[in-house]
């Protein structure tokens, strides 16, 4: 039994250790609206809104337990702990367990509603994506970028909690002078912080969530700017671009994301022009996503997941320029699920776009790079692989080998399909060069020609219950997904492709519906269109030709367009509709 002494030291470092993470017994949950310094106005027409609940500030200080309301502007999120020593105030990372940070809003609204946020093409791709958020909520560095103890700072730490809408932009995470890898990853965490998860930290309550984000401009030491540790945080709906793994040593990869363990579900994103750096050897894995799990815990715990994303180049310095996974004998390995894969390069010995090793399951997903080999399995157990647009290396996958092989980019006839070899650097040591750059960005890669896709269209196969192995392991996904990563159904009129992450719905589709049923009209600039919450709207020139694709978030949607006529449909409804 512990004597009265040992009972009092206990208690002071749990008191000390509460303080250092951020918790106090004292915090209340609130609800708080946030606008930058010298703005006085935002919020203030906010029905029932308090003046103790505006924070004006660059700096604003956050709890784990609040909801925070973000106006448009350029924040550092700030958290602070005493220190035992000194008895003053040191910022820590700060953290979010059942918190809440919301972004995207202009700030004169009258009540929140989040699907009324404002959205706009801002990367000219041609698709109004749910993350282009017209008022950006930008989450910068922090400064002094060093906790308590001399590490340095966390941007964000997300367990149990959620971050939606904003714009997570320049900051670098150089990691603990711990000599572990995953110690030198994550600037943001999904989950608990840990080099290495254990089965006890792997519950629901500790899943994060991460919506409708943009994540630019990041960077770790070791491996993945975002590290996910727990199988029940999710990524969705976001932007993944120019992010990098430094290769600090120890260091593992992922250009973006690090699924460490455990995994997690990354969804309906788009991952481009990031890189997996290397320093020394045996580094520089998964231009895009790192996967991994270790020998230590249980088997067959990992749930990554991967599916109806698009991923595109991105750069690993050895193995995977988009995927590279690394799973243990009899563990589940990831799964990746109606993603396209294009244009994603290796510099060193590994050549393929995607790599798993000892285990994996890939389906209806497009895998092309016109100068390399694009899938390779390694080892002859775990995997299950089917209907794939691209050449499969290393063992045999089972079952079925339903692969079209030695397709070349342009033979799909993607939109804007702007290719470059990888990430592009420029000579001045710049992680990319600007004019390339805007130029990749505006690739969507949705296929537009169906005549030049027939070859590859294949049949919808259903995933088999098991691996074929000498290890039964469950697989996740139980049936192919029906909607792509704008929610539009993989089947049905107008549909050809049931692969990859954006679907072609055909412009002829626009002779087979009446004009007029549409419930729209044009305002200066723009075009509204009403009672078609969660349905996608496709915009036409009058020739017939696809302008954009916009994810309709609220009932009374509104559409930024150049002066012109134009055709807007909606399912079977059509309408149209002159923007001055």
């Amino acid at each position: 039994m512990k004597n009265s002494t040992q009972l009092l030291l206990s208690g002071a470092k749990l008191f000390v250790f509460l303080l250092l993470v951020g918790i106090s017994t004292s915090i209340t949950a609130g609800t708080f609206y946030v606008r930058p310094a010298g703005n006085t106005t935002s919020w203030s027409g906010l029905a029932g809104i308090t003046p103790d609940q505006i924070i004006t500030s660059n700096a604003p200080a956050i709890d784990t337990i609040s909801t925070y309301y973000f106006a448009k502007g350029t924040y550092v999120l700030t958290a602070s702990a005493i220190d035992p020593v000194t008895t003053l105030p040191v910022q820590i990372a700060p953290k979010l367990t059942t918190g809440k940070i919301y972004g995207g809003f202009s700030g004169t609204e009258a009540s929140i509603n989040l699907a009324t946020r404002e959205l706009e093409d801002k990367d000219l791709n041609g698709i109004v994506e749910p993350w282009e958020f017209k008022n950006e909520t930008v989450l910068r560095g922090a400064v002094p970028a060093s906790d308590i103890s001399g590490s340095s700072l966390r941007m964000l730490t997300v367990t149990g909690g959620e971050v939606n809408g904003v714009t997570f932009f320049d900051f670098y995470y150089f990691g603990d002078l711990v000599p572990v890898a995953a110690a030198y990853s994550g600037a943001i965490i999904l989950g608990v912080v840990s080099s290495s998860p254990q089965v006890a930290s792997d519950i629901p309550a500790n899943g994060a969530k991460m919506i409708f984000c943009t994540v630019r401009k990041i960077k770790a030491g070791g491996a993945g700017p975002i590290m996910m540790t727990n199988q029940y945080s999710v990524i969705d709906n976001c932007l993944f671009e120019e992010c990098s793994t430094e290769g600090l040593t120890p260091n593992l990869g992922g250009g973006a994301i690090f699924m460490n363990s455990f995994g997690g579900r990354v969804q309906n994103s788009v991952l481009r022009n990031n890189e997996a750096k290397q320093v020394g050897s045996n580094a520089g894995r998964g231009g895009a996503i790192y996967s991994i799990t270790y020998s230590s815990l249980a088997p067959a715990q990992c749930n990554a997941i991967v599916e109806n994303c698009l991923i595109y180049n991105n750069t690993a310095a050895n193995w995977g320029g988009a995927i590279r996974s690394d799973h243990v004998t009899g563990k589940r390995g990831i799964q990746i699920v109606n993603c396209t894969m294009v244009n994603n390069s290796t510099n060193g010995l590994g050549v393929a776009s995607v790599e798993l090793i000892n285990g994996g399951l890939i389906v209806n997903s497009i895998v092309l790079d016109d100068d390399k080999d694009e899938l390779r399995l390694h080892s002859a157990k775990n995997f299950s692989a089917s209907n794939i647009v691209g050449t499969i290396n290393g063992v045999a996958a089972s079952p079925g080998t339903d692969m079209v092989p030695g397709k070349a980019i342009a033979d799909l006839g993607f939109v804007r399909a702007t290719t470059f070899t990888g990430a592009i650097g420029s000579s001045d040591g710049a992680f990319f060069d600007l004019v390339s750059y805007n130029e990749i960005r505006k690739a969507n890669f949705k296929i537009a020609n169906a005549t030049s896709i027939a070859a590859t269209t294949l049949s919808l196969s259903v995933l088999p219950a098991t691996y074929t192995s000498d290890v039964a392991i469950p697989i996740v996904n139980t049936a192919l997904l029906t909607k792509d990563l704008m929610g539009i159904d993989r089947t049905g009129a107008g549909i050809t492709r049931t692969l990859g992450a954006y679907q072609y719905t055909a412009a002829t589709g626009l002779s087979t519906v009446k004009m007029g049923e549409l419930n729209a009209y044009s305002v200066k600039g723009a075009i509204v269109v009403k009672d078609s919450e969660g349905r996608n709207a496709s915009v036409y020139s009058v020739s017939g030709q696809l302008i954009k694709d916009v994810k309709l978030m609220s009932t009374n949607e509104s559409i930024s367009m150049s002066a012109g006529f134009y055709l807007v449909k909606v399912d079977n409804k059509i309408a149209k509709v002159i923007v001055k």
